[in-house]
């Protein structure tokens, strides 16, 4: 009995012995890299010196554009890689994690001051809704259909106002769904703008947009505004008037537009311009008479 007791006491004194992290360094001193691997999940890390880092270090998890980790022979060679170009250009590796915040500081550096504006104001309001939404330092190569739906559900009840902010449910105003869509639609625009984008030679985001595919409200019923016939009266007898160039340099001469032929058909048939605007030839059914 008391050697079985002893034999248990003897097990359970033992420890676990922790599994060893592997790790691996590239590059020579003051150019050096380290990479690490989490024993638990297996996503290896690199990191380097930084003094401009308040902890002294940079990070940088590796992973490929659709979230896959590296393996060790990547990482390896992704280190050695990096090492050498930190030696070549004096530069220190750059994070590879497209961030909200970084991306949208971009965009508004390069894109925004070639806009109107009303789309100045415009992309000044969706960064901060975006922002407050889902956060700066998000990974937009990893938003997912449920953050659209989310967003979709706050915002169309009014739970979050057009900066992002957090309404009081007696407050809450429903918004339309164009203007729901309006804001994804921005969003989709800003990574499509990031993939094209380089900074020191390389793309700020790479891989495909995640927001491929998300759905994109729209108002079913849009409500247009409808012009009475006395505005049309007024147009229609002022509209041969309106005159058009045609052909280039010396014989370049004008004549009569097709704006009061624009006008009657919009009266008569109630299609929109543009509609009009693309109708052919072979359209024209004369020989089946009126309809």
């Amino acid at each position: 009995m008391s050697e079985s007791i002893t034999a248990v006491t003897k097990s359970r004194g033992k420890k676990k012995k922790k599994k060893k992290a592997w790790s691996h360094s590239a590059g020579p001193y003051g150019f050096r890299i380290r990479i690490f691997e989490n024993p638990k999940s297996g996503i290896i890390t690199g990191e380097m010196r930084d003094s401009s880092r308040p902890c002294g270090y940079r990070s940088v998890v590796l992973r490929h554009p659709y979230g896959v980790p590296f393996t060790r022979d990547e990482a390896i060679a992704w280190a050695h890689e990096q090492s050498g170009v930190w030696q070549k250009t004096k530069q220190q590796i750059r994070d590879e994690i497209p961030r909200l915040g970084r991306i949208l500081s971009l965009y508004a550096t390069h894109r925004t001051p070639r806009k109107s504006s009303s789309e100045r104001q415009g992309d000044e309001r969706r960064a901060e809704l975006w922002t407050r939404f889902l956060g700066r330092e998000a990974d937009l190569s990893q938003v997912e259909l449920k953050d659209a739906e989310s967003f979709i559900e706050q915002r169309r009840s009014g739970a979050i106002d057009p900066r992002g902010n957090l309404v009081a449910l007696e407050d809450q105003l429903a918004v339309s769904d164009s203007c729901v869509g309006d804001d994804l639609l921005w969003l989709r625009a800003v990574i499509a703008w990031a993939l094209r984008w380089r900074e020191n030679g390389h793309f700020v985001m790479r891989g495909d947009n995640p927001t491929r595919g998300w759905p994109i409200p729209k108002n079913k019923n849009v409500r247009r505004p409808v012009a009475t016939t006395d505005r049309y009266e007024a147009l229609r007898a002022v509209s041969d008037q309106v005159m058009m160039t045609i052909g280039r340099g010396k014989k370049a001469a004008k004549v009569r537009s097709y704006f009061s032929e624009l006008l009657d058909l919009a009266y008569c048939t109630g299609r929109r311009i543009s509609a009009i605007r693309q109708l052919k030839f072979e359209d024209l059914k004369l020989k089946e008479g009126q309809q």
